[in-house]
């Protein structure tokens, strides 16, 4: 300002350019001061300084002119406080208006004293007096007004602060674009995080082409449409678009726009709107449509039904199996509960066991039935587990619903064959104690037809000397029992009755019975299906035939009632042996004391065959019954391996129990299927053993050392052979750490001159204690050996059968000598 002030001193008071000219050098030089101040960065010293040069100056001014009649006091003071409130604060307004009233005071006392010239006519004082009171009231005023304003910026800063804020965390800006006459669209206004989602100020932005320069060339077309909706003044709400960054990265945006309609010029003039930015949405949708995807081939390539479930039991994902059980589209599953699905006891069973699993957080599995879409009901095992998201949270449950009808039915195949061969020890036991045939003949009957489930039956007792099969009960075409004695029946080539007697095991059976023999209507057999029949042998006779039919209920015959017929029909033959045995001794107990031998005997084999059974099947059964339990866990939790172990031990439990089976066989055949006796060179029979076991012998070293002294025996060469062969096979076996192993064979007569035949080893040999139960029904001194411990026990059946008896002499550590003699010799 000293400059202006300068020229009009030169045109109006020229009287006064002296003191002007030096007023404005001041001031200049001040101005050059403060602006290097400035420039420095020392604002608040240059406006304090600015603020006092300039009262200084209207002082100066004052002092030199005409007092407070002057307008340096009149009107520059007033601004000099205005000046310093503005600049400094409302202290330094105060402060100038003390300063300004003092200064004031001092040119009235000037004035007064003559110092200052006054030509006006007001009164100094009263004008210092007025001064008084409009310099506060300006200062007060400008404080006022500077708490005003400053209130004001402060919430504009805080205003902006909150928007710069809003800006950083929103991912949403607002837009304005003009419509030219030529239909395109320019921005005109951005406001929001627009330089956050875009990386661009609002001037590159439209300068690198707006909004049509970075939208994704694959979503022209879609914004084309979208502005085909504004031209038709329809709003566009969601519109999801990619666009390009400053960075060239692709973002998703959701556009909505409302259209600006001029109604003169009825066309569209503008736009405004909102864009959002949802990549990280799209992203999730993309990572979450990965995962369905990836969820649903792994569903897709479990065999067994598989799902996923929401926290209301509605259906997220199925697998294909799914979809055909119940018979269903995906389409028409996803979204949808149990309810709309399945039937409703079902549903709701569903339902409880979904809510159980996500209270408690524990995977639940169930056997149940299930019902397809065609209505067949089948057994499933249901696993469900909870799933949790990220922060552990249960949101819903999965499953697998495995089809396990066939492990369901040979588990109950299996209880079916367990009980059944329980019956058949019960009724062993019956029939043999009882004391007379016909009581023996009645508890066949009634085992057979109640316990065995058989609808009919009839028991034919073998006469050799007629060479028929005698009826003796039966059952009419109700059920009935009913005596049939006085019917005999040939054994013809065509017999079922010799064809079952061929061998003690022997077995017939068919399903077509009538058709296959050609029943007329009318005859008793007429409508049987199922027939069946069995052997009854004692020892190495035939006794009776038991035939079996279904013709009251046409059921079919299960093959573990055939298995329990042919086990029951070896206890019934030894019941009707023993009880004929048991008359004859009661008519002749005097005069046959052999059939007493012989009767105890048949019991005592009785009762080894009765523990077998009871004892040696069951164990095979226990295994198998224990590990299904096994092979159930680990079907729950998918671990093959031990599935594969379980099924491994089942499958050997089920081979011991058929090496068992077998053993007794081939034991019940002993002394009933005999070969017609030869004469046999002892040592032709002992070479024949040695040969076929000359793996074995080579293999551990053994020596052999027999002399053939020319003996000569009688009897079933087959099962001598076998004796020999188990005997050397045995020592063999028990040869134990022997550096030097040898086998002895040969022979020495006793003090009668009978001879006894001896196979030695160097073996390991035999405790006392141990060595009345070698020829015990599978026993075992080691049972790490292979083999079930039937072999001695058939070798003493043999010799026993050849009237012979054998006994061993042993010492441990010393080696074994069985001792054995054949009477027919």
């Amino acid at each position: 300002m000293p400059l202006p002030y300068l020229i009009y001193v030169i045109l109006f008071a020229p009287d006064l350019i002296p003191r002007a000219v030096v007023q404005t050098a001041v001031g200049e030089l001040m101005n050059f001061v403060l602006l290097w101040m400035l420039r420095r960065g020392w604002v608040q010293i240059a406006a304090t300084i600015q603020a006092l040069a300039f009262w200084l100056f209207m002082t100066i001014t004052a002092f030199t002119a005409f007092g407070v009649q002057d307008e340096s006091y009149l009107f520059g003071y007033p601004l000099v406080v205005l000046i310093a409130g503005l600049l400094i604060g409302p202290r330094a307004a105060f402060v100038m208006v003390g300063l300004s009233l003092f200064a004031g005071l001092a040119m009235v006392y000037a004035e007064l004293n003559g110092m200052i010239d006054n030509t006006t006519y007001r009164s100094s004082v009263l004008t210092w007096v007025i001064s008084l009171a409009l310099f506060p009231v300006i200062a007060i005023v400008q404080y006022l007004t500077s708490r005003v304003v400053t209130q004001a910026l402060n919430r504009a800063k805080q205003s902006e602060e909150k928007y710069r804020l809003i800006s950083r965390v929103s991912s949403d800006y607002a837009f304005e674009s003009r419509i030219n006459s030529d239909g395109v669209a320019e921005t005109v206004w951005l406001a929001g995080a627009f330089e956050k989602m875009t990386g661009y100020s609002p001037e590159e932005y439209i300068a690198a082409g707006g909004w049509y320069g970075h939208i994704h060339p694959d979503d022209l077309e879609k914004d084309a449409l979208d502005m085909d909706l504004l031209q038709k003044k329809q709003q566009v709400l969601g519109s999801e678009v990619r666009t390009f960054t400053k960075s060239g990265e692709i973002r998703w945006e959701r556009i909505f726009a409302h259209p600006i309609w001029n109604e003169k010029e009825n066309r569209l003039v503008g736009i405004v709107g909102a864009v959002q930015d949802i990549t990280e949405k799209k992203e999730a949708e993309k990572k979450l449509q990965d995962t369905l995807n990836q969820q649903e081939a792994i569903l897709n390539n479990i065999p067994d039904m598989a799902w996923l479930k929401d926290q209301e039991s509605r259906y997220i994902a199925v697998n294909e199996q799914f979809l055909r059980v119940c018979g269903r589209n995906l389409e028409d599953i996803l979204g949808k509960t149990d309810m709309d699905i399945w039937d409703e006891k079902y549903a709701r069973m569903y339902r409880m066991d979904d809510i159980e699993v996500m209270q408690t957080g524990v995977r639940k599995t169930t056997e149940e039935l299930q019902r397809n879409f065609s209505g067949f009901e089948y057994w499933v095992e249901t696993t469900k587990t909870p799933i949790r998201d990220e922060q552990g949270r249960i949101i819903g449950t999965s499953g697998i619903a495995r089809d396990i009808s066939e492990r369901k039915k040979i588990e109950q195949l299996d209880q079916q064959r367990r009980m059944m061969l329980e019956k058949v020890i019960t009724l062993g036991k019956q029939v043999t104690e009882a004391g007379n045939l016909e009581t023996v003949l009645n508890k066949i009957w009634n085992g057979i037809r109640y316990d065995l489930g058989f609808d009919r039956l009839g028991i034919f007792l073998f006469n050799p000397e007629a060479n028929t099969m005698d009826s003796i009960l039966g059952t009419d075409r109700q059920g009935n029992k009913q005596d049939t004695r006085g019917h005999s029946f040939l054994m013809n080539e065509t017999s079922t009755f010799r064809l079952v007697l061929e061998k003690p095991d022997g077995l017939y059976y068919t399903s077509a019975y009538d058709e296959e023999h050609h029943i007329p209507p009318g005859h008793e057999m007429y409508g049987v299906k199922e027939y069946a029949a069995v052997g009854v042998w004692a020892g190495k006779k035939p006794v009776a035939s038991i035939v079996v039919d279904q013709l009251l209920t046409q059921q079919k015959i299960s093959a573990h009632q055939l298995e329990a017929l042919r086990l029951f029909a070896g206890y019934a033959g030894l019941a009707i042996e023993n009880a004929r045995l048991h008359a004859a001794l009661q008519k002749e107990l005097g005069a046959r004391q052999g059939f007493i031998i012989e009767l105890e005997n048949k019991n005592t084999e009785l009762e080894r065959f009765t523990y077998t059974v009871s004892h040696d099947l069951k164990s095979p059964l226990v295994t198998i019954t224990g590990f299904l339990g096994y092979l159930e866990k680990a079907a729950r939790s998918g671990k093959m391996e031990n599935f594969e172990r379980d099924m491994n031990r089942i499958r050997q439990a089920v081979e011991k129990m058929q090496t068992l089976l077998n053993d007794l066989l081939e034991l019940s055949r002993i002394g009933r299927l005999v070969n017609e006796p030869v004469n046999i060179a002892f040592g032709d029979l002992v070479r024949e053993a040695i040969a076929l076991l000359d793996g074995p012998i080579k293999s551990a070293r053994v020596a052999i050392d027999f002399t053939d002294e020319g003996h000569v025996i009688q009897g079933d060469h087959v099962r001598l052979l076998e004796v020999m062969q188990n005997l050397l096979e045995n020592a063999v076996k028990f040869m134990g750490k022997q550096e030097n192993p040898l086998i002895q064979i040969g022979s020495q007569k006793d003090e009668q001159g009978m001879v006894i035949f001896y196979v030695r080893d160097n073996g390991i040999g035999i405790e006392p204690k141990y060595q009345s139960r070698i020829f015990g029904l599978f026993n075992k001194l080691e049972s790490s050996t292979e083999g079930s411990g039937i072999g001695l026990t058939l070798v003493k059946r043999i010799i026993e059968v050849h009237n012979g008896k054998i006994w061993l002499e042993s010492k441990p550590g010393k080696g074994s000598t069985f001792y054995f003699t054949i009477p027919g010799y």
